[in-house]
């Protein structure tokens, strides 16, 4: 491009008094005159709604792609594409777009009225919670929409307390399979429930929301299929209580108050962290959770590896090392009585200190005091090794607030 040369002067003058500007021109203009870009602002609102993961040069290319099989003439798709030139008005729409907050719980409220009038299942969106911080002060608008007694009760408050965003989900089909699963002389009551967190499955403006979810296997589906799920902020045992309260609450209305509380009748596989545990123990106390939960040893398997491959770095027989203490580790796992358990603990105990690794002293004591949970010599014998819920939450596709 030919560079122009212009010795003609704009100056800005800004009147005290005034609430406008002046504009004076000195000398003459020898530069081209240009033409200010008016971006389709409707049709870029519509674009990100649409697609609300879109980039804003994917939005400007996809306008311009559509204009291109719908114009007349040239002239309009070159129009389209000088109006699209400058993507920071695309970005800054993006932003009023994405993650609203008053527009998530429109849509949400929305959606759940229609789950109520048209699909006639009230689990499908059972209740959700938004927040929306006041600008001037440290307290938060919180609405609850949930549902109650054949209708949708939505209520709002401002509290200066700590409360969480959610929304919990189910449908009466996986509600009478929770039902089942309480029986144990039903088929489904031999089937332990998995429960697990989904990282970064809800997008959202300025956070990812994580998924909270209940699972089982269907024995004659002969698959894991999910029964209740939450998006959730936070992965603590506030957040697993809350879920479990959720649940107890759908499962009461669904019975018509004949079911007070969900208690599977073999029992529950999760991970240690999360929370999962201390919230349990809370609501069921410690002799329910060393009875009915246990741990899944896959993972246990994997923190065995870390641990084993980083701690003898720097030693010359440091795979021999490794191979003998995972060995040793492993038969401690899969030990069948209590007293083969104490014993292969009290190897792997020796194993370490001859070794001067104290810092695996930790980690095995840790995993002693959840040896109920992980360790085939204390947990049930019909208990499942490894935490199904993977299989489901893995093929969880991320989405956005208004598309949850």
């Amino acid at each position: 491009m030919e560079f122009i040369h212009c010795d003609a002067v704009k100056i800005w003058q800004f009147p005290r008094d005034k609430n406008f500007v002046n504009v004076y021109h000195f000398g003459d203009h020898t530069c081209l005159v240009t033409n200010k870009p008016y971006p389709p602002v409707d049709q870029i609102k519509s674009m990100y709604e649409l697609n609300p993961d879109f980039k804003p040069c994917e939005v400007s290319s996809k306008l311009i792609m559509n204009k291109v099989e719908t114009a007349a003439s040239r002239e309009e798709v070159e129009d389209m594409a000088f109006n699209l030139v400058d993507d920071s008005k695309a970005r800054n729409i993006k932003q009023s777009v994405v993650g609203k907050s008053g527009d998530v719980c429109r849509k949400l409220f929305e959606l759940q009225n229609k789950c109520v009038d048209i699909y006639k299942d009230p689990y499908l969106l059972y209740k959700f919670q938004m927040l929306e911080q006041n600008i001037n002060t440290s307290s938060c608008k919180v609405i609850l929409s949930e549902f109650k007694k054949d209708r949708i009760v939505k209520s709002e408050w401002t509290s200066n307390e700590k409360n969480y965003v959610f929304v919990l989900k189910s449908s009466k089909e996986k509600l009478k399979l929770l039902t089942e699963i309480m029986k144990l002389d039903d088929i489904m009551g031999e089937e332990y429930v998995y429960v697990d967190f989904k990282e970064n499955r809800i997008k959202g403006k300025g956070k990812n929301l994580k998924t909270l979810g209940l699972s089982v296997y269907h024995v004659i589906l002969k698959k894991v299929v999910w029964l209740v799920r939450m998006d959730c902020e936070k992965e603590d045992k506030e957040t697993v209580l809350l879920f479990l309260k959720g649940i107890d609450e759908m499962l009461k209305q669904y019975s018509d108050q004949k079911i007070n509380e969900f208690r599977p009748a073999s029992g529950w596989m999760m991970d240690e962290g999360g929370g999962l545990h201390s919230a349990l123990e809370i609501k069921y106390g410690a002799i329910y959770c060393q009875d009915k939960v246990v741990t899944c040893q896959l993972h246990l398997n994997m923190c065995r590896n870390r641990h084993t491959s980083s701690v003898f770095i720097g030693n010359d027989d440091k795979e021999q090392k490794i191979v003998e203490l995972r060995k040793k580790i492993n038969d401690m796992v899969h030990s069948t009585t209590v007293n083969q358990y104490n014993s292969q603990y009290n190897e792997v105990k020796r194993f370490i200190t001859e070794n001067n690794k104290s810092s695996l002293l930790k980690w095995l004591q840790w995993w002693d005091k959840r040896r109920n949970h992980v360790m085939d010599a204390y947990r049930d014998v019909s208990a499942p090794n490894t935490n199904l819920a993977r299989s489901v939450t893995c093929i969880y596709n991320p989405l956005w607030w208004f598309q949850s």
